[in-house]
């Protein structure tokens, strides 16, 4: 007869390929409860404080279904144990997936073998060997092509966790890029250097400190080796990360593009265009590449007043409605963030999350979800140092342009931001 029951259940539930539906959950619920007998999430939560440390029989391995959702299902609905497989819709609770940021410390003793290979000149290997004792290059200035932990002993700990989004599918191929891009800067010449500088200058703080002479050879300790690396390391990690932040406008060719702009006959766009400084041509083609018709009808009646991007107070852009809306229209988290900081929350009281506006209703927005293409970058963006971050672009007094650089400022807590002021005299002359 039990084996009967199951078959039938199984049968009942192979209708659809569908299986978040609350009623078949319920039906999953209710082989679990069959099986188990007693709440499996129970005796692991009072033993180990880990409501997640249970086997799944096999029987239910066999569903359709992923371990880490069933055991996830089993952990949500727990209290109501005693129901399962006689519950109402309304009280089953369908888990979903969250993503992290997490820090992790490890305290203890750890063996390990790191491999690097490197180019090197040198005159003989007397010479080289003499260059690596020195940190000219230093050992682990090349690039590392394995590691290997032999040994290892101590524990784990998680220092913090900050859930940022509900939905894994959100993060995005560009993120890869942003790595591979700061990879390349890592192995760059002008990086190099910067990590060069860095070492130079804790070496000669450590060879004051040993009472070294100049120009002698100094023993350090395995302290102050490790320390000049990580200075070096910290140093060569943040150029990249401000080299980054400003390559994407650098890389634009300005004369080149207008070029081939003559060349299409689009005369008219490069004329406007040349009204304005270099960078702000760089922003312009930018955010409109085309140069459209619709382009040149309306940055053709913007004027910058003055020539150059001046500094603005962030808690009077914090009072225009395009700022208010831009900050609506991030991640929850993110605009949390940013309405509970003491500095910014008297003039954010009224802003709304997107999902919970009419506009997001229209658009069929679900709760916390937004149009963003790319929401990741926010966070991103707030890593870099706002002294290198480019200007964003106001328009008769509201953000137009450069919403993201505004956003990674307030998560910084700044109180300030660089704008290019610019008028469009269709609509409001100065």
């Amino acid at each position: 007869m039990g084996g009967f029951l199951f078959i039938t259940l199984f049968i009942g539930m192979s209708d659809e390929n569908n299986y978040t539906e609350k009623v078949k959950l319920n039906r999953v619920l209710g082989i679990a409860k069959v099986l188990y007998k007693t709440n499996p999430v129970d005796k692991p939560k009072r033993s180990y404080d880990d409501p997640y440390e249970f086997n799944i029989p096999k029987s239910l391995l066999s569903l359709p279904l992923d371990d880490n959702f069933m055991r996830a299902l089993f952990v949500a609905n727990e209290e109501n144990f005693d129901n399962w497989g006689n519950m109402e819709d309304k009280d089953i609770i369908i888990p979903k997936l969250k993503k992290y940021k997490i820090r992790t410390e490890f305290s203890g003793s750890e063996v390990v073998r790191r491999t690097y290979k490197d180019e090197v000149e040198a005159y003989d290997e007397y010479d080289l060997t003499n260059a690596l004792n020195n940190c000219d290059p230093c050992y682990d200035e090349g690039e590392e092509v394995d590691v290997e932990w032999m040994d290892r002993e101590g524990d784990w700990t998680i220092l913090d966790v900050q859930q940022i989004s509900e939905d894994v599918n959100r993060i995005k191929n560009v993120m890869g890029l942003i790595t591979e891009q700061e990879n390349d800067c890592k192995n760059s010449d002008e990086a190099k250097l910067e990590y060069r500088k860095a070492w130079d200058t804790k070496m000669q703080e450590f060879r004051k400190e040993n009472g070294c002479k100049e120009n002698e050879p100094c023993n350090f300790k395995p302290e102050q080796t490790i320390e000049m690396s990580k200075v070096a390391r910290e140093a060569k990690e943040k150029f990249c990360k401000n080299s980054l932040n400003e390559s994407k406008m650098s890389e634009i060719d300005l004369e080149g593009y207008k070029k081939k702009a003559i060349e299409e006959g689009n005369n008219d766009w490069v004329e406007i265009l040349d009204r304005f400084p270099d960078e702000f041509q760089r922003e312009i083609i930018d955010e409109r590449p085309e140069g459209s018709k619709s382009d040149i009808n309306l940055i053709g009646n913007w004027e910058l007043d003055p020539n150059y991007p001046i500094t603005m107070n962030l808690l009077n852009l914090l009072q225009t409605k395009s700022v208010k809306e831009a900050i609506g229209r991030t991640p929850r988290h993110v605009m949390e963030m940013i309405k509970t900081n003491p500095m910014y929350r008297l003039e954010l009281e009224d802003v709304e999350h997107v999902s919970d506006t009419e506009v997001g209703r229209e658009f069929g927005l679900k709760s916390d979800e937004i149009f963003d293409q790319n929401p990741e970058r926010y966070e991103e963006y707030a890593n870099y140092d706002p002294e290198t971050a480019e200007p964003s672009t106001m328009v008769n007094g509201e953000l137009y342009w450069g919403m993201g650089r505004l956003i990674a400022a307030l998560l910084r807590g700044d109180l300030t931001i660089k704008v290019w002021a610019a008028h469009d005299f269709t609509t409001n002359r100065p």
